[in-house]
Order: structure tokens, then C-alpha cells, then sequence
């Protein structure tokens, strides 16, 4: 899935070794950190408008 989003041009990767292993970090870009702040807008229109359910609401 990294592949993908850094194609994507959502996400930016840096590999290395240290202490003789591969070390990966990854880094959300602009265009990453838009893409996220959309898709949980999108999560939290679908929230009731007066908040989350809980268990107790659903009894």
C-alpha cells in the first residue's frame, strides 16, 4: 500500500540502513495531508448530527 500512496504523490519515502538494517521512513506530503483531511470529513458527515451513537443509545 505504500507504493500505491507514495505514487500517489501522497506520502514521501526515505530508506536507509542503520546498525546494519533497512530502516523506512515515510513522510505525508501536501497532497497527502489533503487527501486525509478529506476523507475524514467525509467520515464525520457521516456521523449523526448531534454526535457519535453509543452503545447505550442502540439498548
Amino acid at each position: 500500500h505504500v507504493a500505491v500512496l507514495e505514487e500517489a504523490g501522497y506520502l514521501s519515502v526515505h530508506k536507509a540502513t542503520v546498525v546494519s538494517r533497512l530502516r523506512t521512513w515515510l513522510s505525508l506530503t501536501a497532497a497527502g495531508r489533503r487527501a486525509f483531511d478529506g476523507h475524514c470529513a467525509a467520515l464525520r458527515e457521516m456521523l449523526p448530527p448531534d454526535g457519535p451513537v453509543s452503545d447505550a443509545d442502540l439498548s
